[in-house]
Parts: structure tokens; C-alpha cells; sequence
């Protein structure tokens, strides 16, 4: 259990089952990359979509359809502020902005911090399938040592009582985002809640049965953990000595941690645990994270552990948690939280089996690990303060209540207006703030804060590709000659935005003909099997004849046509919606391929005729 050569992508667990397509995807996480969400439409869409590194795919056509096909159906939820700011603006984040909802934890002092993941696939004549992830990592591109635990089930005919605590968890999401969601993410939501009634997850090989524990929820305050055990292990990156007391089931206990977070628990504590840390393995390829509850920087990194695990033995039953918490105060008292329970035999799952002896030719989680001798407790008390002051000024800025209106000035050209509506408490501590759109430089954009008063800011002479709900912010505090620095996002609601912007984002996107062809053979390409690199050898081999040699020469398009309306006609509706957009300026004319007319008129008037003889 838990051995290091085994190991999974994230990326990998969201592509559907095959035969399906994604109807639905629901993402809860503490801390969002931008450029780590376009992930997703690409997982659900292209069979090679990544690059040897992980990193998605840069080209820009495969980039905009699996944004286009699956935006409306993904909502993430992120603790508001963090959101880290990209280190390139993409005109594809535009897609994005729907999608993120930002939200908070009902408790003071606590945070929004579940990586969960709810999966919705459908295909014709099947029942929907369901798939749930229950992640310890982030919406980001770190690549520490994480947990995921993936569940596969269907929606059965009778109500399944142990998914009530999941079903509970989607429910209390609407409450817990600082913005009103619309009715559409709203129904979205109780769909999901409805069928995850009725799921019947299949189980893992070793599990015997699963419990799910949404913690932080309002009116209720959750402890999983049994009062006894006869062996535990605790494997988290974060600690409070508090919580270490009462996670002491048995003198037979070992923690597992990270040396700067066992370094400020008392010794006498960490007496009690047989006390270990992850030793830097290369070929692991540990290297960050950001995820710690006392982060004040998005854009900040730590490295190696960030697994949240807790696991006992029970006479020859073995117990597993796995998810979102920390073995801390805040987890369990005042943040939102994930955790699944496993039950198994402890031979094959539990402490005893994830502490299995090391093994010749076997890798095993002891071969990683560093025994930690307690030393001198302490802690930088003084940027403790400093910390603790940035959070509140991610606060700060999010009870502003800022919102953006656009201004059409000039064709095509828009004035963005920030104003506020809240009034947020000052702050104990000195500070600034400054502020700018993420399609806009922060050299030449960022305009002050003025902290304490109602805030008015006006970016002007904006194109229509630069407008964004999407807002940088740099903050910087200082508390007992102390400074501190953080820098997010936040996803402001908008007025007086183009109603055809998606539409002016795709004509300025597709530049040039060999684009356009590009973009209808995605277009045309089915969920889960297109292969990128199929695709750039197709346009390799049609080289400059995309420009003048005619359309049956320049590309296998006709049959890419056909097969779509033979398989998938209502594939042809978005080839469809595409060409009439071009075709409504001369300009986009020019981009469609020459005898294109010839090919495409027989084949749409097929594709009408099937759909009045489905009616």
C-alpha cells in the first residue's frame, strides 16, 4: 500500500470511460492555477494532449475547442484569494470565467480547502456513470507527493444511504460561494445531488466499505476517527500539537511529516509517535506545492510531502482516511474539508500495511523514509504575524465587494470601471494594495487601493479581447518593521460586457486559413480519441496547399465529414454554428477552404433531413 512506483496523473483519472463523453464536472480545491483548469477540457477531449512534463498542449486550436465543448459544463470552487496570478495572460481564460466560483468557510479563521472531484459521463442508451475523485492536491501544476482515491459507479434504481454525506457536501456549495450562482450552475448542482443518492460506487480491491466525511459544513462539527485503536499512522504536512494529543489512539503510533512543521511541535508531543520525515527522493520527482493552511502567496512554493492521511488497525480490521486534512486545529474545528474512510483487512490495507518492512526489488513508503529526532521547538513568531496579516488582507479585499462594469467608448473599444460595495474592517497592520486586469501588465496597468474608501478605478480603451472578470491584486503589509508580500485573483461579477464576446474571441482567434482547418477537424474529432499528433501530421502532409490547391487536397476533411454525419450528425451542428459565423463577413469567408460550399451544402441538407426524420 501506498508504494512509490506506483503512481497515477491526476489528468489521466478525469478522461471518460470509453464510449462516454462528459456531461458534467464539479471541482472543489483550496488554491486554483488558470493554466492548470484548461487542463481539464483537454483530458476530456484529446487522447495526447500533454507534453512529456505534464504541461497541456500550446496549441492554440486544441486549446479553444476543448474549451468551447466543455466550459459550460465545469464549475470549480476555490477558496477566494487564491487564485495565483499566471505568468502569461491566454485569451482563452475568458472561457474560463464562468467556471470558477470563489467561496469561504462559514466558521471565522477557517478556509475552503477539499480537492474533491464529482464526474458526470453519458453515452446513448446507458445509464449516466459517476466518478468521484477525493484528491490531497490542488488545481495547480505541483508536483509533491499526493493521494488520490478514484471511485466508479453507476446511478442505480434505489436510494444508497451511505452517499447522503456526499449529496450533503454539493448542497452546502451554493452557501458557501461569496457570489450567487446562477440557475443553471444551481440545477447543475442538484442534479449531481440527486443522482449521487441513488450511485453505486464499485469498490477498490482490498476495500471492503467507504464512509464519506464533509467536514466544516454548517450546524456541524465532525471528529471520523475512532477512540481506539492498536496501531496508527498520522501522514500529514501540517501539524498542531493539539490535534497530535487527541489523535493518540495507541503507543504503537508513527507520524510522518514534513522538518519545518516538526520542528515547531513540542517534544513533548512528539514523544508519543515513532516520528519520521519524507527523504528528498529525485526520482519521485518531488517538487512543489502550495498548499499549506498559513500560505500568504499563491505564487509561493514548498516542496515534497502534501499527503493527508490518517490510518489505525482494529484487531484484524485496517481503517484508512484520505483527502483534504490536515492533522490540525483548523481542519477539524474551523475549514471546510473532504475525507473518504476505507475499511479493510489490515493485512492488506492500514497502519500495519502501509508500514509493511522494507522489501528487496519491492519499493515501499519505509524506503522514503527519514527517522526526525525532536530539537529546539519554535517558529519565526514575527512572520507568524506577518502570515496571519496577509490572510486578512485577502479578506480585506474580497469584503470590498468589488464589481466591473464595461463601457463601449469606440468600436470595439470598452472602458472597464472597478467599483466597491462593501466596507470591510481596517486592518491591524500597514498596508497596500494594488490592482490591475490579468490581460494587462501590472507595470503598466496596476492603479492603488485607496484603503478605507469607496474604490473607483477606471482601465480605459480596452479591446474587446482584453476585457476580463478576472483581476490581479498585489498586497503588501508590514507588522512590527516586518513585511510581507501576496499577489491573487479574483473573479469579479461583471456588467455592460458584449453578449456576442465569445463569438468576437473565436474570429479573433482563428487568424488565418490553416487555422480554420484545423479547427473543423477538431470540430469533427470524437470525445477521448483524437490524437494531437495525428492531427499535426494530417496538416504536415497537406504543407501550403491549405491555401490554394482546393479542399479535397489540402486535407482529409470530406471524410472526416462524412464519418461524423454517419456516427455523429450532431457533431456537424457545431461545424455548422462555425461556418455561419464565418461566412456573415467577407473576411471570414476568406478563411473557409476553396470548393468548400460544394462539399458542405449536401452534406448540412443530410444532417437536417436525419433530424426531421429523429423529430
Amino acid at each position: 500500500m501506498l508504494s512509490p512506483k506506483e503512481r497515477n496523473l491526476l489528468l489521466e483519472s478525469l478522461r471518460p470511460p470509453e464510449g462516454y463523453r462528459l456531461d458534467t464536472a464539479l471541482c472543489t480545491t483550496y488554491s486554483l492555477d488558470l493554466m492548470a483548469l484548461l487542463i481539464a477540457p483537454l483530458a476530456f477531449t484529446f487522447f495526447d494532449w500533454e507534453s512529456e512534463g505534464g504541461e497541456p498542449t500550446t496549441d492554440p486550436n486544441a486549446l479553444l475547442e476543448a474549451i468551447r465543448r466543455h466550459a459550460d459544463h465545469i464549475h470549480v470552487f476555490c477558496q477566494v484569494g487564491q487564485i495565483s496570478i499566471p505568468a502569461a495572460y491566454q485569451t482563452l481564460f475568458s472561457y474560463l470565467e464562468p467556471c470558477v466560483h470563489e467561496a469561504r468557510a462559514h466558521r471565522p479563521g477557517g478556509i475552503f480547502h477539499p480537492k474533491v472531484w464529482v464526474l458526470r459521463y453519458v453515452a446513448k442508451g446507458e445509464k449516466p456513470r459517476y466518478r468521484l475523485l477525493c484528491a490531497s492536491r490542488n488545481l495547480t501544476f505541483d508536483r509533491s507527493w499526493d493521494t488520490l482515491l478514484v471511485l466508479d459507479g453507476e446511478v442505480s434504481g434505489r436510494v444508497n444511504r451511505i452517499n447522503k454525506p456526499l449529496s450533503r457536501f454539493l448542497q452546502a456549495l451554493p452557501g458557501l460561494s461569496i457570489q450567487r450562482l446562477s440557475r443553471p450552475v444551481n440545477a447543475t448542482i442538484k442534479q449531481l445531488e440527486a443522482d449521487l443518492n441513488r450511485v453505486e460506487f464499485q469498490l477498490p480491491e482490498h476495500i471492503e466499505d467507504v464512509r464519506f466525511w464533509p467536514l466544516g459544513l454548517p450546524g456541524r462539527v465532525e471528529w471520523p476517527f475512532p477512540e481506539q485503536a492498536d496501531r496508527g499512522v498520522i501522514i500529514s504536512p501540517f501539524l498542531s500539537g493539539n490535534t497530535l494529543d487527541r489523535l493518540r489512539r495507541t503507543s504503537k503510533q508513527t507520524l510522518i511529516s514534513r522538518i519545518d512543521s516538526l520542528m515547531v511541535v513540542k517534544p513533548a508531543v512528539l514523544d508519543s509517535f515513532e516520528t519520521f520525515s519524507l527523504s528528498d527522493v529525485p526520482d519521485l520527482g518531488l517538487e512543489e506545492s502550495t498548499d499549506n493552511e498559513t500560505v500568504t502567496d499563491p505564487d509561493s512554493t514548498l516542496d515534497g510531502l502534501h499527503t493527508k492521511l490518517f490510518a489505525f488497525d482494529i484487531g484484524d480490521l485496517g481503517y484508512v482516511w484520505t483527502g483534504s486534512a490536515n492533522a490540525t486545529n483548523a481542519a477539524f474545528h474551523n475549514n471546510v474539508e473532504f475525507l473518504v474512510e476505507m475499511r479493510g483487512q489490515a493485512r492488506k490495507m492500514g497502519a500495519k500495511a502501509i508500514l509493511a518492512p522494507q522489501q528487496k526489488g519491492i519499493s515501499v513508503l519505509r524506503d522514503l523514509l527519514e527517522p526526525f529526532s525532536p530539537g529546539k521547538e519554535g517558529g519565526d513568531t514575527g512572520q507568524q504575524l506577518v502570515d496571519r496579516a496577509l490572510n486578512n488582507l485577502r479578506q480585506y479585499v474580497a469584503d470590498m465587494e468589488l464589481e466591473v462594469h464595461a463601457e463601449e467608448v469606440d468600436e470595439s473599444l470598452y472602458d472597464l470601471k472597478l467599483t466597491s460595495r462593501g466596507n470591510p474592517s481596517r486592518l491591524d497592520a500597514e498596508f497596500m494594495i494594488e490592482c490591475w486586469p490579468i490581460t494587462l501588465k501590472q507595470d503598466a496597468a496596476a492603479q492603488q487601493v485607496s484603503v478605507g474608501n469607496k474604490v473607483e478605478l477606471a482601465y480605459r480603451g480596452m479591446s474587446f479581447q482584453s476585457m476580463t472578470t478576472f483581476f490581479a491584486f498585489e498586497g503588501q503589509v508590514t507588522v512590527n518593521d516586518k513585511s510581507g508580500i501576496c499577489r491573487f485573483v479574483l473573479n469579479l461579477p461583471c456588467t455592460g460586457f458584449p453578449e456576442n464576446r465569445r463569438q468576437q474571441l473565436l474570429r479573433y482567434m482563428l487568424k488565418d486559413r490553416e487555422q480554420v482547418m484545423r479547427y473543423l477537424l477538431l470540430l469533427l474529432a470524437e470525445d477521448g480519441t483524437l490524437s494531437l499528433s495525428d492531427l499535426a501530421g494530417n496538416l504536415q502532409q497537406a504543407g501550403s496547399g491549405t491555401q490554394g490547391e482546393g479542399f479535397h487536397t489540402a486535407i482529409p476533411m470530406f471524410e472526416s465529414l462524412v464519418r461524423a454525419l454517419e456516427r455523429s450528425p450532431e457533431k456537424l451542428d457545431h461545424v455548422e454554428k462555425l461556418v455561419t459565423e464565418l461566412q456573415s463577413t467577407e473576411e471570414g469567408r476568406a478563411l473557409l477552404p476553396d470548393d468548400f460550399d460544394q462539399i458542405w451544402e449536401p452534406l448540412w441538407a443530410a444532417r437536417k433531413e436525419l433530424a426531421r426524420n429523429a423529430g
